[in-house]
Order: C-alpha cells, then structure tokens, then sequence
C-alpha cells in the first residue's frame, strides 16, 4: 500500500459488521466524501469489505487497537495503524480492492496457550494422583 500524506482525508464509518443491514442479510454501502475525494466501502462479510477509493485516504474502523490486528487487500498483507485514541485504521491507496481484516495469534498468545494447557494438564495430573491414592 502506498504511503500518505498528514492531508490524507479520512472516513471514520460506524462499525460496519455491526451495522443492521449486515445482519439482516442486505448491503449497504458506506460513502465517504472530502472535496474531492470519494471512498465508498460495501459490506461483504462481518470483517470483509469492498472498497472503491477515487483517491488515497484512511478507514477507521471502531476496533480497539491491539497486537493481533491484520489487514489484507486483495489477499496482500496491508498495514493496521493506530490512532491517537487507540482505534485501529487502514490507509487505503487509489483503487478498487476487498479488504479483509482478522484478529491472529501472536508469539505472546500462542506461548501463553501453551503455558495454559501445560498447567491444566499439570493439575489434571496432580488431581488423578490424589484421587489414586485416596482410594
């Protein structure tokens, strides 16, 4: 994705998967307009969108900002940013591409589970034993 400028013009949409006509089953489209700059994101999916931009700008999404957090267009990798009030946003180049986001485990959270499923077994372990010797 290309780099952007502080002028860059922003659309800051509700959350989007949440919206009533992604649950009822209807599209909506969501426009955004800044001079002349036009963005205009159609729901796919809960976190998948088609996004038509006459020229490059940024999507904030209502989504706390938190290590996990990626973004893809058209399949390629695309940076999440956040912002200073700690919601994570997308810049978006010129185009018309699908744009997909999905919250994936992290070194950290993946060693965590790990941790957490050794100790479970550990006192999974340690209650059998004591039941045994009970008995």
């Amino acid at each position: 994705m290309s780099t952007l400028s502080r002028n860059a013009p922003e659309y800051r949409p509700r959350m989007l998967a949440d919206s009533p006509s992604m649950r009822s089953g209807t599209q909506e489209t969501h426009q955004a307009m800044s001079d002349s700059t036009r963005i205009r994101i159609t729901p796919l999916a809960k976190w998948a969108w088609q996004v038509h931009a006459n020229e490059a700008g940024k999507i904030f999404l209502g989504i706390a900002c938190f290590p996990g957090w990626m973004a893809y267009a058209d399949g390629e990798m695309t940076p999440v940013s956040c912002d200073e009030q700690g919601r994570i946003f997308l810049a978006v180049p010129q185009g018309q591409y699908t744009v997909r986001i999905a919250f994936e485990p992290t070194p950290s959270r993946q060693m965590g589970r790990f941790i957490s499923i050794l100790a479970a077994m550990g006192v999974a372990l340690l209650a059998i034993k004591n039941l045994l010797r009970t008995k």
